[in-house]
């Protein structure tokens, strides 16, 4: 059985190895994984079929963008540039509105760019079902982002291998 947790700093998870060793965790039963980040915090301008991050700028512009065309049309037919250009620069404007406007919201909350940030990955290996429970609740109060538990299949005895007196049975058996 095994317990997984996800920390942000290494200061809670320095806290939690320190906690779990004095309730009773075997050292050579808990392991440290440092992870790296892959530089995918990125926000994209277009989101597509195969990746989205759930921040997309194309959402808004193209918001704003038809807003922007559809007073352009509107007052654009008592202008001399005309209903259709008028449309156009507003559609532009409109789309250059979104995006800044979006951006913004996107500074504002932090949460969104960096939703993944992990640092360090902690897996520990429990004897049983009562140390399983005191290892979550550890990780739990030392702030761990993600934990996750996988507990083992039981042992399947493996089939017996026939004798020679056994091997005679069957065939009797078959015939």
């Amino acid at each position: 059985m095994h317990i997984f947790a996800g920390f942000e700093s290494s200061e809670y998870l320095e806290i939690a190895i320190e906690e779990l060793i004095t309730q009773g965790v075997e050292e050579h039963g808990i392991t440290v994984i440092p992870l790296s980040s892959q530089g995918g915090s990125d926000v994209h301008i277009l989101d597509n079929l195969n990746h989205s991050d759930g921040i997309s700028l194309s959402d808004g512009m193209a918001a704003w963008a038809m807003a922007g065309m559809l007073l352009g049309v509107i007052y654009g037919s008592q202008v001399l540039v005309g209903p259709v250009a008028l449309g156009i620069l507003g559609a532009v404007a409109g789309a250059g509105i979104g995006y800044l406007l979006d951006r913004r919201k996107i500074k504002r909350r932090p949460g969104l760019r960096s939703r993944n940030d992990l640092d360090f990955l902690l897996v520990i290996r429990c004897r049983d079902d009562s140390e399983m429970r005191k290892a979550e609740s550890i990780c739990t109060l030392q702030k761990a982002a993600f934990l996750g538990e996988h507990r083992s299949a039981p042992q399947r005895k493996p089939p017996e291998k026939p004798t020679p007196d056994r091997l005679h049975e069957t065939a009797d058996e078959a015939s």
